[in-house]
């Protein structure tokens, strides 16, 4: 089975106190599982999946503690969907954004401005990864980046 990045894995990268660690250890994972052939391969996959996240055009808005937001983010790491998380605990412009908008429950998904759906949806997920549209939705993982989205918050 392939290493993959996840999530967590990233966020602690980005942001967290052990963030040479985490690196290190994902750098080390992609190596032993082949995935590339030195450090400078790996930290590039690793830098690559850090710029499409930038380029995110979904938007999922998390609370601490929320399974429905675990939910959703897992089953979009699963279909390899790229998004930009935001924990509306940590950015309160972006939770006052939220009830302002009437929204009351968490995750939200979020489309460039528009808001898609709130709470674990796993039918609008599935109508989201069939859509022949999906392409304008979100930007996917190339093939040589191990299938998974990198989240961070910004």
């Amino acid at each position: 089975m392939a290493y993959e990045i996840n999530t967590m894995e990233l966020e602690a990268a980005l942001g967290g106190p052990d963030s040479g660690k985490v690196v290190s250890e994902i750098v080390d994972a992609l190596i032993e599982d082949g995935q590339a052939g030195s450090s400078e391969e790996a930290l590039g996959l690793v830098s690559e999946h850090i710029n499409l996240a930038s380029k995110a055009k979904i938007t999922i808005y998390t609370g601490d503690g929320c399974q429905q937001c675990i939910a959703t983010i897992r089953s979009f790491d699963e279909a390899g969907i790229i998004y930009r998380k935001v924990n509306i605990i940590q950015d309160m412009a972006a939770w006052y954004r939220l009830r302002n908008a009437g929204m009351r429950a968490l995750p939200v998904v979020q489309f460039d401005d528009e808001i898609l759906w709130s709470g674990f949806r796993p039918d609008m997920i599935e109508k989201l990864m069939h859509s022949e549209s999906r392409r304008l939705v979100a930007y996917q993982a190339p093939a040589s980046i191990p299938k998974t989205s990198i989240a961070h918050n910004f």
